[in-house]
């Protein structure tokens, strides 16, 4: 069993964001330019329909109330799927009110009940914690609150509506078995995971697993926690090149891109040729800046884990509050595996 070792307030306004770089109201037109390209970019990726259908022409949302309980603002992934999921609901009628917990499990606790108090009709969460968050989806059930978790969920089921996140599980054995391709002979693997205990974290760990267990010559020699911070793996990096030297490792996996740059750094600062002496692949995300990396060579493999889920949370609401249809426990989210030979067709996809 892998023993992760860690390496080491108040939420933000609730008013929505809007603008996708600054945070500021943006312009009717330009609103509706970024959503179409989204919706373009998102049909011409998947071959599905992202519009949810309830969302055609009018303002159903209209008189309800929707909270997002962010659990942190801190890097690309979190801030394009806050931002988009709160114009998503916004689109359609919604008064959106928001917070965010700085990636801490009391705050968030703290921050769903200030939603609570200000009258939501709805919750829409990113729960840092499978276990940490139950004592708040409790809250919102005495409450009468319905719940859509997104990228994560909470243990207990009977808290949440839906989950619509990536299959992490899945996620993790594409990449098990792009490492057993192309280290026939074995390899020596550094795992640096996200947020430890959330569902992330476990399904992904789970799923690599499934996969290279079957293998004796490919081995995790160190699970480490990066908490999803660009900074914390650099330095995760830098300490596990000083323990087994940089001939000891093979490949490092982490579990999102953040994570994946700042291994990055921490390689080019030691003088490592990545993707030559070291290998880092990513369970997780997919954006702009890692997928070029994968293209030059300097990245193996990348699982993508989209932000863009606003479409499927305005799909579940409709059901909730208009036509009172039945949600699947779990609704997957549509994403592709980048290596080196998709990488630069699959590029200019990407809008993050």
């Amino acid at each position: 069993m892998a023993v992760f070792m860690f390496l080491t307030g108040c939420g933000s306004p609730s008013q929505a964001p809007t603008g996708r770089e600054t945070g500021k109201e943006t312009t009717g037109k330009t609103e509706q330019t970024v959503a179409q390209q989204e919706e373009k970019t998102e049909e011409a990726k998947t071959g599905v329909d992202t519009k949810a259908p309830a969302a055609e022409g009018d303002k159903w949302g209209t008189g309800l109330k929707a909270g997002f309980a962010a659990c942190h603002y801190t890097n690309d992934w979190n801030i394009t799927n806050c931002e988009t999921v709160c114009e998503d609901l916004r689109s359609v009628g919604f008064e959106v009110v928001w917070n965010e917990a700085n990636n801490d499990t009391a705050t968030q606790i703290a921050n769903v009940e200030d939603l609570l108090a200000q009258g939501i009709d709805l919750l829409v969460i990113k729960p840092k914690e499978e276990e940490g968050l139950i004592p708040a989806l409790e809250a919102c059930r005495d409450a009468g609150v319905p719940v859509i978790c997104l990228d994560r969920k909470v243990s207990d089921p009977s808290l949440y509506v839906t989950a619509i996140m990536t299959d992490n599980v899945a996620g993790g054995e594409t990449v098990g078995q792009w490492l057993v391709d192309h280290y026939p002979d074995g390899c020596k693997i550094v795992e640096i995971v996200g947020t430890a205990g959330s569902t992330g974290q476990i399904e992904r760990s789970k799923g690599l697993s499934n996969v290279i267990d079957k293998y004796d010559q490919i081995q995790i020699i160190s699970s480490q926690v990066g908490d999803n911070m660009r900074s914390e793996a650099q330095t995760v990096t830098e300490n596990m090149i000083q323990a087994y030297g940089k001939e000891g490792i093979d490949v490092i996996v982490t579990q999102n891109d953040e994570m994946a740059m700042g291994c990055l750094q921490a390689l080019w600062g030691l003088g490592i040729e990545p993707g030559q002496e070291i290998t880092i692949c990513t369970i997780g995300d997919g954006n702009s800046e890692v997928v070029e990396q994968v293209k030059d060579g300097t990245v193996g493999c990348v699982y993508e884990s989209t932000p863009y889920l606003g479409p499927q949370v305005l799909e579940v609401a409709h059901k909730i509050f208009v036509t009172k249809e039945d949600v699947e426990k779990y609704i997957p989210s549509a994403n592709r595996f980048f290596t080196i030979e998709n990488a630069d067709q699959e590029l200019p996809t990407i809008t993050w």
